[in-house]
């Protein structure tokens, strides 16, 4: 059987899909970038990957594979019963290249979160000792390994921010919906923040759900800290929002203390 001719099934995809790097098709893949690049260094791929891309693009598999290398999908009466063993020892070889692709894409995000854990200002800072002006606690669901939705719980010394942005009784309730679940990007909080902070604030989380796969090697939590910039009423507030992610709660939570560093009118 001729080998799968993977350089033309990438580039193929790519033209469909007007992407130009390998990091945007181990996105529309759902693998990591190590993984494509294994998939090009040994001239083979999951058969599983173009199946599940073909099913979601109402693609026929032929189109990507020769007709050679897809002989043994099509059943006929003839060697019907070879072509089925053939098929199994195929699906056995993807099987353990997609373990490989695992163990990269795992050690690849341990080695990001032992970066991130370097870098992190909370290391040599106890918790309990942040003088926080406010804190808040969010609840968050995750589906298909991104967040889903999320809930602020727990609000303690709001009267702090809720003074300097000049929030009336009605705009506090509004915002901060205590208790109330949201789509995770779609929370009303975001009105009061800072378009650049927001972003950031975003880009942060979308990582969450990959990173929290790699806490389970690690005992305790995790901790971040992150500049929040508030402004409403022509009032703004620049904070820095320290960050204590319960990974094994149920459902996740994110614990924060906000310390206010100005606020003016």
């Amino acid at each position: 059987m001729e080998k799968m001719n993977v350089s033309f099934i990438i580039n193929k995809i790519k033209l469909e899909q007007n992407i130009y790097s390998d990091s945007e098709l181990a996105s529309l893949f759902e693998v990591s970038a190590s993984a494509v690049s294994n998939w090009k260094q040994r001239e083979k791929m999951p058969l599983s990957v173009i199946q599940k891309y073909c099913h979601n693009n109402d693609k026929k598999i032929d189109d990507y594979l020769k007709v050679k290398n897809v002989e043994f999908l099509k059943t006929t009466s003839t060697n019907q019963t070879a072509k089925i063993k053939e098929l199994d020892k195929m699906d056995m070889e993807y099987i353990v290249d997609l373990q490989k692709d695992k163990i990269d894409s795992q050690k690849s995000e341990i080695e990001h979160l032992k970066t991130l854990l370097n870098d992190n200002p909370l290391q040599n800072k106890q918790w309990s000792e942040i003088d926080a002006d406010f804190c808040t606690d969010v609840e968050v669901t995750i589906s298909a390994f991104s967040p889903k939705q999320r809930r602020i719980t727990n609000m303690k010394g709001m009267s702090s921010i809720k003074h300097l942005l000049q929030l009336t009784d009605e705009d506090e309730k509004r915002i901060w919906r205590e208790n109330d679940w949201f789509e995770y990007e779609e929370h009303p909080c975001n009105q009061i923040i800072e378009d650049e902070s927001l972003k950031m604030l975003q880009k942060e989380t979308k990582s969450m759900p990959s990173l929290l796969e790699s806490l389970r090697l690690f005992i305790g939590n995790y901790y971040m800290c992150i500049p929040v910039i508030y402004n409403y009423n022509n009032q703004r507030v620049v904070t820095h929002c320290y960050i204590k992610i319960g990974w094994k709660l149920k459902p996740i939570t994110i614990f924060t203390k906000n310390v206010i560093l100005n606020g003016h009118s």
